[in-house]
């Protein structure tokens, strides 16, 4: 992958996730209203809950719409069972 690539790979990633945030966050939120006891029980705080939405999002972004750019190295899916260990965060600069 040559630099011009990378560049252009990383706008779209940063211009599609700011842009579709706006509507994956509220649906988490409406999630971790559905199953929060159930996560609770588990000890999954509500920031480990919407990051792993985030990480598992932009790898769904990056299997999709850039995947001419990332043949051979696809991120990996984060399973609901690694939620724990989960230490990315959404901040509000991601918004933008």
């Amino acid at each position: 992958m040559g630099s011009k690539s990378g560049v252009l790979s990383g706008l779209v990633l940063l211009t599609v996730r700011g842009v579709l945030l706006w509507l994956v966050l509220p649906l988490g939120c409406v999630a971790w209203v559905l199953v929060a006891p159930w996560l609770r029980k588990r000890g999954v705080k509500f920031g480990q809950f919407l990051g792993w939405i985030d990480i598992n999002f932009m790898v769904l972004i990056h299997r999709s719409l850039l995947r001419p750019f990332y043949r051979k190295a696809a991120p990996r899916w984060v399973p609901a069972t690694e939620m724990l260990g989960v230490k990315h965060r959404v901040g509000m600069i991601d918004l933008y």
